[in-house]
């Protein structure tokens, strides 16, 4: 597929038509995105000018944290207001680069960037709930990350509503 876009006209703003057509025949539409910095990714901002960003808590995703506010304000540039809406800091482990992770998170998108920063702990019921191809909330109901799910749902939700 990107390939295929990469001589088309309007190419970054593909997906935004497609969803033109379904516009007001849902309350949420999520696009998630290969974690790269291409067309696809360039495609799903655009269309949605929101962006909840995922992350390792792992000091390698500061430079791909980086590059990817980099990529934000130079799409904004060409095609308006990007919303950055969270962060997920995903498998969240008990160590001391996580912890210092999340510290970074917090000062860059709560202090900076004005960004509520999720923290999903790293759980076996998660993995257990992956593997058997259902969410955590039909896998096992007394998992602790299930009220960080639904506050990211309610934030996305209060995001949307203004």
């Amino acid at each position: 597929m990107p390939d295929e876009l990469s001589n088309v006209m309007r190419r970054e703003e593909r997906l935004d038509m497609l969803l033109d057509d379904v516009d007001g025949q849902y309350d949420f539409i999520i696009i998630d995105c290969r974690p790269n910095l291409g067309i696809l990714t360039d495609n799903a901002i655009v269309a949605t000018g929101h962006v909840l960003i995922p992350a390792q808590a792992k000091s390698t995703s500061i430079r791909t944290i980086e590059l990817l506010f980099k990529q934000l304000r130079s799409m904004e540039q060409a095609f308006g207001e990007i919303n950055e809406v969270g962060l997920a800091a995903n498998e969240v482990g008990v160590n001391g680069e996580a912890e210092d992770m999340m510290v970074w998170f917090k000062d860059v998108f709560e202090d900076k960037y004005n960004c509520v920063v999720f923290e999903i702990r790293k759980r076996i019921a998660l993995q257990r709930a992956w593997n058997n191809g259902v969410s955590i909330f039909e896998h096992e109901r007394d998992s602790d990350m299930e009220a960080v799910y639904l506050d990211i749902a309610h934030h996305l939700e209060e995001q949307r509503d203004g």
